[in-house]
């Protein structure tokens, strides 16, 4: 077994030795008596890497879960459901910080980044699962997680080098997320200034040169609508590993933009299906309602898709007019087990419409938003990938 890392800093040599987990660290130390008011943070608490919540209570109000004393520089793993891959790495300025015992709490002796980047190995996380038990609620059990045996670097300066570098990652991401968060979060305050709000029948916010009332109209009104099918799937010979023939249902739906699909017609299928043009809106109104998108390429539906064929209005105006009204859409499902909006009700329902000339310039703005908001994702998972290369290739 190699005891190197594939990839390394120049000038560190040698091989790294096998530690268990109590020799390079100490688990769950005796914690100082807890402060009167403190932050408490549960399983609930922590996404990933990232502390998302917490509940500020006082000491005579704590569940006695509340056990762990948060110091800087600890790491706080998660021993309950593992599976979920939650840890997080305590670096926060405030020391009131109290963890539920659903975490182990593991004070590094040498560079706390490293050992918490290593923490986040595949081959770290699926030696602990293989460690877990128990069904409803899988733990490892502090003994074992003592246990645990890691190959590292006997150099300090090694690990410092590589606990600096996934910090700058680990920034790197968080801020590129940041970017994320309030670029989707801007699109949903434009959605609401851009279309107008309950009972009025302008928006509150407009481009210059358009200052007319909006009409209300039904969607039969916007263009042809069609409801999808599926042409008999015992048929073979309607389906084909070709992908010329796009066949969408909801789960194909990620997005403002559908492009490709999961199954594909035969040409034979093709005319047993419901066919749409490119520039089609599709809304979903069965079971997965608000999953709504524009296809920019020709395709056929199935049925839990109705689609809008747009005639002299806007198919992104339309598209976003969806997603702004999407509550007021699943409402007319009800609260059946399975929600559906039929042919019927589909057709019949209203938004309010502008001249296509300010239908174009507010569909083009959003367009242009998801296509900021996709080109920023996409960095995002860049930055994930390149970590998870990198965890790969710097540890043993």
């Amino acid at each position: 077994m190699t005891r190197v890392p594939e990839l390394r800093f120049v000038g560190f040599a040698g091989e790294w030795e096998e530690k268990k987990l109590s020799e390079i660290s100490i688990l769950n130390p005796k914690s100082d008596s807890l402060p009167e008011i403190f932050n408490y943070v549960d399983l609930s608490s922590v996404n990933g890497t990232k502390l998302i919540e917490s509940r500020k209570i006082n000491k005579i109000d704590a569940p006695s879960r509340a056990q762990r004393y948060a110091k800087k520089g600890d790491i706080f793993y998660q021993t309950v459901r593992p599976y979920q891959r939650n840890n997080y790495f305590f670096d926060l300025n405030d020391d009131d910080y109290v963890f539920s015992t659903g975490y182990a709490q593991i004070r590094a002796r040498y560079n706390a980044y490293y050992l918490f980047s290593q923490m986040q190995t595949n081959k770290f996380v699926d030696s602990i699962l293989n460690r877990c038990t128990g069904t409803s609620f899988p733990a490892i059990s502090t003994s074992d997680l003592s246990d645990m045996k890691l190959l590292i670097s006997t150099s300090e300066e090694e690990q410092e080098k590589i606990g600096d570098l996934f910090s700058k990652i680990d920034q790197l991401i968080e801020s590129q997320q940041e970017l994320v968060d309030q670029t989707i979060a801007f699109k949903k305050s434009m959605l609401q200034k851009m279309f107008p709000k309950k009972d009025s029948l302008v928006p509150e916010f407009r481009f210059e040169g358009f200052d007319n009332d909006w009409k209300l109209k039904k969607l039969s009104e916007l263009g042809k609508t069609i409801t999808g099918n599926t042409p008999s799937t015992k048929n073979e010979l309607y389906w084909s590993e070709s992908e010329e023939y796009i066949w969408i249902t909801p789960s194909d739906i990620d997005g403002p933009l559908v492009v490709e699909s999961e199954r594909y017609l035969s040409e034979l299928g093709l005319q047993k299906s419901r066919f749409l043009p490119a520039n089609s809106v599709l809304i979903t109104s069965i079971a997965s309602i608000g999953k709504n998108a524009i296809n920019i390429k020709p395709v056929s539906i199935n049925q839990q898709i109705n689609a809008i064929i747009p005639e002299s209005h806007d198919s992104y105006f339309i598209l976003e007019s969806m997603n702004h009204s999407a509550s007021r859409f699943e409402s007319l499902a009800g609260r059946s087990a399975t929600q559906i909006i039929n042919k019927t009700t589909f057709d019949g329902f209203k938004i309010l419409i502008p001249s296509l000339e300010e239908q174009e310039k507010i569909g083009n703005f959003f367009k242009n938003l998801d296509e900021k908001i996709a080109s920023e994702e996409k960095l995002l998972e860049s930055y994930k990938d390149m970590k998870k290369s990198l965890l790969q290739k710097m540890f043993v």
